[in-house]
């Protein structure tokens, strides 16, 4: 007989993602910046950005559940009927990080850390060394 799971099946899972969704519009990060004009000190709102980890907590904090891992992992394969559901997560979390850093919304350096990004650059170097002949053209190797 299986362990009891504290999300019994992938739609209850998903269905609290949803809310997670709407939780996030609601609970914006507050930033104090210094008004242009006015020299006052006021609230600006930022989207947050969509995190397991936050989602973790979420679920945490509405008490259902202290840890994801193991839906996330497929812990020992117990977790099997959650794959998709949690890899549709994971891709909508992907997707709102990469187009909001795409936007400007969030940091993209650190928006493409997270997400395994890199930019990379090829840097070739010439190899300009020349030989005597071609340094001293009347210059005889053999005398």
């Amino acid at each position: 007989m299986g362990l009891h799971k504290n999300i019994e099946t992938p739609e209850i899972l998903y269905d609290l993602f949803k809310q997670f969704k709407k939780w996030i519009v609601k609970n914006p990060i507050i930033e104090k910046v210094v008004h242009n004009k006015t020299g006052e000190i006021i609230d600006l709102e930022k989207q947050r950005p969509m995190t397991w980890e936050r989602f973790d907590c979420f679920v945490n904090d509405l008490g259902i559940i202290q840890d994801l891992e193991d839906y996330r992992q497929n812990t020992d394969g117990r977790y099997e009927d959650f794959k998709g559901v949690v890899s549709r997560i994971r891709k909508e979390m992907y997707s709102n990080k990469f187009e909001g850093a795409a936007v400007n919304i969030f940091n993209s350096n650190i928006i493409a850390r997270d997400l395994g990004l890199k930019d990379h650059s090829v840097n070739e170097i010439e190899d300009k060394r020349k030989t005597i002949s071609e340094l001293f053209p009347d210059f005889d190797e053999e005398n």
